[in-house]
C-alpha cells in the first residue's frame, strides 16, 4: 500500500506541473471570439510595427543593449571622438600662438686684436673693423630711467705678494709672477707696464693690446673702446648696447653703462639726478692714458667720463663685500678708455734709472715707483 501511494503523490505532484490552458470566456455564453482575436492580432502587430522602426533607425532594442560587442564599440567611438576634438583643440590653440610670436635676433659688436706684433719701437693702434649693428643711439634709455647701482666704498685690496702693484689673483690672470717684481725683467715692475697699459710679459715697450693678454672691445652703437681681460667674458645687457659687462671667472663683473644728458644739463645736474647715495665731493678729477678727462671715485671703483653730451660710467661689482680681486685691472680699463672709435697712440714710458734690489724681508714694505705723467702733447690721435 505504501509504495503505491507514494507513485501517486509523485504523479499529482508532476501533472500539478503541467501547463493547463484555459478556454477565454468568449466561447462560453454565445460571445464572438473573432473580434476578441482580431483586436489581438492588430495589437501584437502594432508592437511589432514600432520594433521594427526602432530597429531601422538605429535604436537598440532589448536584445541590442545586451551585446556587449555594441557597447564596446560604443565606447570606443566615444574615446576616438573625444581624442580627436582634443587634438582639433590643441593644434588650433597652438598656430594662433605661433603667429603672436616675432623672433628677437641680437647682435654681436665685439671686436678682438691679439695679433703680437713684436718691436722695439712704440706701436701705433690700427682701426679695426666695427660689425655693424641694427641698434642706434636713438635707443638711448628713457631719461626717467632709474638711478645707477652702486658698490659700497671699499679700500680693502687681496694679498699682493710682491707688492708691484698686481695682487696676486690679477697676476693669475695675466699670467705674471706673483712672487717677482719685475716678471719680464726689463726693469718696470708689472703694475707700472699694466697702468700704462704695457706687456708686464714683454721686453718694453711692447703695447698690452699686442700681448694677447687683453682685448679691445668696440661699440658702435655708443662709439667707445675699451681694453679688456683676454679671459673675462663681455656682454651687451640688450640690444641698445648702453650697458655692456665684462665678467671675471670669479663672478665679479665691471659694467660700461652709457647715458644721454638731457638738454641743458652739465655733469654735475646729471651726477645729482642720477647718482643717488653718491656724493660729489667723493670725486676727483682724472686724466686716463688716451687723454680722456673723467671723474673718478677715491676708491677707484667707480670712474665717469663725459663727452658731447654723454656720461661713460665704469663701475665694478663685487660679488661680495670683501676685498676687491681687480681693482687693478679695473684702473687698466679705464686709462684704456677712449670716448670715440679713434685710434690712438698709447704714450710712451719713462724708463727707470735704477731698478731697486729686492730681498724676501724688504718686497712687502717696497713703495711702487711713481711714473711722472705724460703729458697731452705726447698723445697723437688719427681718425
Amino acid at each position: 500500500m505504501w509504495p503505491f501511494k507514494k507513485k501517486v503523490k509523485e504523479e499529482d505532484e508532476k501533472d500539478s506541473n503541467l501547463k493547463i490552458q484555459v478556454i477565454p470566456d468568449e466561447f462560453y455564453g454565445g460571445k464572438d471570439p473573432v473580434v476578441h482575436y482580431q483586436s489581438m492580432v492588430l495589437k501584437k502587430n502594432k508592437e511589432k510595427k514600432i520594433i521594427g522602426d526602432l530597429v531601422d533607425a538605429g535604436v537598440p532594442t532589448g536584445a541590442l543593449l545586451k551585446n556587449k560587442k555594441i557597447w564596446y564599440l560604443g565606447l570606443a567611438g566615444v574615446v576616438i571622438l573625444f581624442l580627436v576634438l582634443s587634438s582639433w583643440y590643441y593644434i588650433n590653440l597652438a598656430n594662433k600662438n605661433k603667429q603672436t610670436i616675432q623672433p628677437v635676433v641680437q647682435k654681436n659688436t665685439i671686436v678682438e686684436t691679439n695679433n703680437i706684433i713684436p718691436t722695439d719701437n712704440p706701436v701705433i693702434e690700427t682701426p679695426e673693423t666695427v660689425v655693424p649693428v641694427s641698434s642706434t643711439a636713438s635707443n638711448a634709455p628713457s631719461l626717467n630711467e632709474l638711478p645707477l647701482s652702486f658698490p659700497e666704498i671699499n679700500s680693502a685690496n687681496s694679498v699682493d705678494t710682491d707688492n708691484d702693484n698686481l695682487n696676486d689673483v690679477e697676476e693669475t690672470v695675466l699670467g705674471t709672477d706673483p712672487g717677482k717684481w719685475d716678471t719680464d725683467g726689463d726693469g718696470y715692475y708689472d703694475g707700472q707696464e699694466v697702468n700704462n697699459l704695457y706687456n708686464p710679459l714683454g721686453f718694453a715697450p711692447v703695447k698690452i693690446i699686442d700681448s694677447g693678454l687683453v682685448k679691445d672691445y668696440v661699440n658702435s652703437v655708443w662709439s667707445y673702446r675699451i681694453y679688456y681681460p683676454a679671459n673675462w667674458l663681455p656682454a651687451a645687457v640688450d640690444s641698445t648696447q648702453n650697458e655692456v659687462i665684462f665678467t671675471a671667472a670669479n663672478g665679479d663683473f665691471i659694467s660700461v653703462e652709457t647715458y644721454q644728458e638731457e638738454s641743458g644739463e652739465n655733469f654735475a645736474n646729471w651726477f645729482a639726478r642720477m647718482a643717488k647715495g653718491q656724493h660729489y665731493t667723493d670725486l676727483i678729477s682724472y686724466t686716463n692714458r688716451f687723454q680722456e678727462e673723467g671723474h673718478e671715485r677715491l676708491d677707484k671703483l667707480v670712474t665717469y667720463f663725459e663727452k658731447d653730451k654723454k656720461v661713460y660710467v665704469l663701475i665694478y661689482h663685487p660679488v661680495n663685500s670683501g676685498s676687491i680681486f681687480y681693482r687693478n685691472l679695473m684702473q687698466m680699463m679705464v686709462n684704456s678708455f677712449r670716448s670715440s672709435l679713434l685710434s690712438a697712440t698709447v704714450p710712451d714710458q719713462k724708463p727707470m734709472v735704477l731698478e731697486p734690489t729686492l730681498s724676501s724681508s724688504s718686497v712687502n714694505n717696497l713703495q711702487p715707483v711713481v711714473v711722472p705723467s705724460v703729458s697731452s702733447t705726447s698723445v697723437s690721435s688719427t681718425i
